[in-house]
């Protein structure tokens, strides 16, 4: 589905009209979603199994945080939100499983853009205490405080009221897990409900 959704987008089929080009793009959203539910259930059985296992090398995490953002873009222009990347450590090297950390990464700006109905998402890089640190604010829901110390855990979700979000419920779980994994770590902070959050890699 998602391949002949893209074949519209780009023109490979022919030309289609602006509404068709908004439904093709709805599809390939709704698609990049259900596959990482599909993806998270995988990688929960990998853990259950003891099969997780990490590839450590050095890559450039400041070209990982640009193609992130590039790669939600339409996400997030969908949603009339601006996505916003603030670089104040260019071209800052690290040591991790490069694909785990795009995939943590990349569901904490999906999290933030699904729960934001206006404003923006913020992912930024800097450097602290001799460490990458990426983080991604919102001006959406917010988090009550009674809930950030259960949002890492198993089958856990935050109450969004009627929001009725796709999810597993394992996605920040699996996060903590493959951060700790590679000698990391995250954390959510946030004033409250309707207040935003920001999640600390």
């Amino acid at each position: 589905m998602r391949g002949y959704a893209s074949l519209m987008l780009d023109g490979t089929a022919g030309e289609v009209s602006p509404q068709v080009k908004d439904m093709a793009q709805k599809i390939l959203i709704s698609g990049d979603r259900v596959l990482s539910l599909i993806s998270q259930f995988l990688d929960r059985s990998k853990l259950e199994l003891g099969q997780i296992s990490y590839t450590i090398t050095e890559f450039d995490a400041e070209n990982m945080v640009n193609g992130l953002v590039d790669e939600f873009a339409w996400h997030a222009q969908h949603q009339n939100l601006e996505l916003q990347k603030e670089i104040d450590f260019p071209h800052l090297q690290v040591r991790a499983d490069e694909q785990k950390l795009r995939e943590v990464t990349g569901n904490i700006i999906d999290n933030a853009i699904k729960y934001t109905k206006e404003g923006r998402v913020t992912v930024r890089l800097e450097k602290r205490n001799g460490k990458a640190c990426i983080s991604v604010s919102d001006t959406g829901q917010g988090i009550d405080s009674k809930d950030i110390p259960d949002l890492f855990k198993k089958f856990s979700r935050a109450d969004y009221g009627s929001m009725n979000m796709l999810g597993s419920g394992l996605g920040l779980y699996l996060a903590k897990t493959f951060l700790e994994g590679m000698g990391g770590s995250i954390r959510a902070e946030s004033r409250g409900t309707g207040k935003g959050s920001r999640f600390i890699i």
